[in-house]
């Protein structure tokens, strides 16, 4: 195969999760992958900038996560804090239930490459907040931890919250718990 060249990154402005709604700030990331055509794990390249934080804090029953870092520093948040630089790589294992994720704090850039697994079914959970997702494909449904359905915070709503801040739209919430979720590096 020959030599690709991947696209410029793609800058997401304020990611809103479709239950937790905002809070996450700005990211870039470029997808790897697919430009290769590998179906079998994801690769992603993604820039957080400071103030950023990658995701809330889940963990996956069926995908495996690695992360590489490029360039910068972040600190990984988990039970404890470790800060990470480049060169330092961090796992999870599916089954293992350490939720994580990555918090810039200082004011340049951080660049790092995520790997994890692609399959079409997996349950992640989020202690943090109370919510379990089972993704099929493209869908998800969202749950309590006691198995009773969670709402998807409206449109509305979502279009209302500012980062930071991912609680100020939780008291608009549409009844369907079941919504289609674009594919990409964010749970």
């Amino acid at each position: 195969m020959p030599e690709l060249t991947p696209p410029q990154p793609t800058l997401q402005e304020g990611y809103t999760h479709p239950v937790l709604g905002g809070g996450l700030g700005d990211y870039s990331h470029v997808v790897l992958g697919e430009l290769g055509e590998l179906t079998q794990f994801g690769v992603h390249l993604e820039i957080l900038p400071a103030g950023g934080q990658s995701s809330f804090r889940p963990w996956h029953e069926a995908k495996d996560e690695l992360i590489y870092m490029l360039s910068g520093e972040v600190v990984l948040i988990e039970d404890h804090e470790t800060l990470l630089q480049a060169g330092d790589v961090a796992c999870w294992p599916a089954r293992v239930p350490m939720a994580h994720y990555l918090m810039k704090r200082r004011q340049s850039d951080a660049c790092y490459l995520t790997v994890g697994t692609r399959l079409p079914k997996d349950v992640v959970h989020d202690s943090d907040h109370d919510l379990i997702a089972h993704k099929d494909g493209r869908q998800r449904r969202y749950f309590h931890a006691d198995g009773q359905p969670r709402a998807a915070v409206s449109q509305d709503a979502r279009n209302q919250n500012t980062p930071h801040s991912p609680y100020k739209a939780r008291a608009r919430l549409v009844p369907n718990a079941t919504e289609p979720c674009e594919e990409g590096p964010k749970t």
